[in-house]
């Protein structure tokens, strides 16, 4: 393992970079429990590669240990949170000398670890840390782009973190394992409530058509129709996202899901899943249309002991760019397979 050099940067100034990057990073990604998020490893590298696809771009680099060259995978964010970043696909070349920061991972057998910053020659510093514009919605409907919060989306994952499960439920979570058992590692998405932790890294967009509401997010490019009508047809069959029908009540969006489809971690981090699923949202404008709300109710009788309760609240973010996820699945699965 690779000879620890701590050089250059004022220690202000990494706090801020890796507290900046725990903003983007920590509640949002599928594999935080193998990386030591307390510890910050800094060494001189070069540049072999940036793969810049999806759900990580990855940066392949080559340092020196006593005169041994040796090679670290380091994985970042998804392209969407690079170019918020700041990021382009040809901001690293090979060839070129940096000084990088990562978290490594716990177990020290691999030269793999999770992006903290680079440091280029010119003195140029990179992070994972999106930007957005924030604007008010002079419209006075929901439609449009927004991103979550940061102190709501903690609050809800703390939440549903607490969450009342019943034996069969607590079971399954004291036996999932990330590294086997996530869905991102085979490009599917999450669904409702899981999916939301990254509502702070990825976009959410509603629009309107002839008979539905559509809700659709960066994250997986999940796209789901809101059928505007009183009741589910009955002959839908379960799916990931379930079957959703909207309604209005007054200025604000009420929508209601099932036939959700079993799910291993349709309920959370490794909280499964059924068929009794159900769960409501009720999305509507606050603070003078900058913000939008949506109050949350998940049920499932199967699972959990009692109904789950939260709300989420987004900033309007009209010029920020809505992106393409185009999950790539052999790099989804690349944390799985690196030596």
């Amino acid at each position: 393992m690779l000879k620890i050099i701590m050089k250059i940067i004022p220690i202000y100034l990494l706090t801020f970079l890796i507290s900046a990057f725990s903003f983007s990073i920590i509640s949002a990604h599928h594999s935080e429990a193998a990386f030591d998020m307390n510890r910050v490893v800094s060494f001189n590298a070069t540049i072999k590669e940036l793969r810049w696809r999806n759900p990580h771009v990855y940066i392949i680099i080559e340092s020196q240990n006593n005169n041994i060259s040796e090679e670290w995978q380091i994985e970042t964010g998804a392209t969407p949170i690079m170019m918020r970043s700041g990021w382009t696909s040809d901001i690293l070349s090979p060839g070129e000398n940096i000084f990088i920061r990562v978290h490594p991972e716990r177990s020290g057998n691999r030269n793999y670890a999770m992006l903290v910053a680079v440091q280029k020659i010119d003195g140029t510093v990179l992070s994972q840390n999106p930007t957005s514009v924030t604007g008010e919605n002079l419209s006075g409907d929901l439609y449009g782009t927004w991103r979550a919060s940061q102190d709501s989306i903690d609050n809800f994952m703390n939440g549903l973190n607490r969450i009342n499960l019943n034996d069969i439920a607590q079971n399954a979570k004291n036996d999932y394992d990330w590294t086997l058992q996530t869905p991102g590692a085979r490009c599917i998405p999450y669904t409702v409530p899981r999916s939301y932790v990254a509502s702070n890294l990825f976009l959410t967009n509603i629009s309107q058509n002839d008979h539905s509401i559509v809700i659709s997010s960066e994250y997986f490019d999940v796209k789901r129709d809101v059928l505007i009508s009183s009741s589910i047809p009955i002959d839908n069959p379960p799916s990931l996202h379930g079957s959703s029908t909207g309604r209005w009540e007054g200025v604000a969006l009420i929508v209601e899901t099932m036939n959700y489809s079993d799910n291993r971690v349709g309920n959370g981090n490794g909280v499964p899943s059924g068929i009794n699923k159900n769960t409501i949202e009720k999305y509507y404008l606050i603070d003078n249309g900058s913000k939008l709300r949506m109050d949350f109710i998940l049920e499932d009788t199967g699972f959990l002991v009692d109904p789950f309760v939260s709300f989420l609240e987004f900033d309007y973010v009209p010029a920020d760019e809505f992106y393409a996820y185009d999950c790539d699945i052999d790099t989804s699965s690349q944390f799985m397979t690196y030596e």
